[in-house]
């Protein structure tokens, strides 16, 4: 169980946290908004990792020194699965991501398809590197969407639905069989760093192709 601490949290929450872990035995987590009990629960062996999500690898880093158990990744380092993963591994660190945002630092620019998230047809391959898949969403929504990845694991209709953040319509069922998932999870987002790699964008435009054919 992860226990999200409220913004006006106090050192009693925590104490009463530590000793359900420590006394009681309960398997719970404690979700830190800020690094000020970071040190204390470490000292004393206590699971926590915070409720912001690493963009980077200086954060990333950051997180495992300061002794979190898990680690939400987001932004570029979706882009660099392999070498994020056998970080976390070495320092037993578990891999946590939200499936249905495009995920990015800054998500006004752009239309999202670049951006860092996780399809239905995609959770069995990203499960080699992610330990937890979450959602962010409403109670309802979020069992709508389990039913969707966890179930049916294919979506044959435009991502906007599913994926927040996405501003482009494209049909999913157009990329179903490519190799979506592998390409971009080990990719090191080169098209930030000026190679051409284009994966993204061509598979949007055949997609587009695709769907306006429909209509001859």
């Amino acid at each position: 169980m992860n226990i999200r601490l409220p913004i006006d949290y106090k050192e009693e929450d925590i104490k009463l946290l530590e000793s359900a872990y420590h006394d009681k035995h309960y398997n719970i987590a404690i979700v830190l908004r800020d690094v000020y009990y970071a040190n204390e629960l470490r000292e004393h062996g206590t699971p926590f990792y915070f409720y912001e999500p690493c963009y980077d690898w200086d954060q990333f880093k950051a997180c495992i020194e300061l002794g979190a158990s898990d680690v939400f990744i987001s932004g570029t380092l979706g882009f660099e699965l392999d070498k994020v993963s056998e970080v976390a591994k070495r320092n037993n660190v578990k891999i946590r991501c939200y499936a249905n945002i495009a995920q990015a630092w800054d998500t006004r620019y752009g239309n999202g398809f670049k951006n860092f998230y996780i399809r239905p047809e995609d959770v069995d391959f990203y499960s080699q590197y992610v330990d937890v898949i979450e959602f962010y969403n409403s109670v309802d929504r979020q069992n709508v969407l389990y039913e969707v990845y966890f179930h049916d694991k294919e979506w044959n209709g435009n991502l906007r639905e599913i994926i927040q953040g996405l501003t482009l319509d494209i049909n999913n069922y157009y990329i179903l069989g490519s190799e979506f998932a592998r390409r971009r999870s080990q990719c090191g987002k080169k098209c930030l760093k000026g190679n051409r790699c284009e994966l993204c964008d061509r598979l949007a435009d055949l997609a587009k192709s695709l769907e306006d054919s429909k209509d001859y």
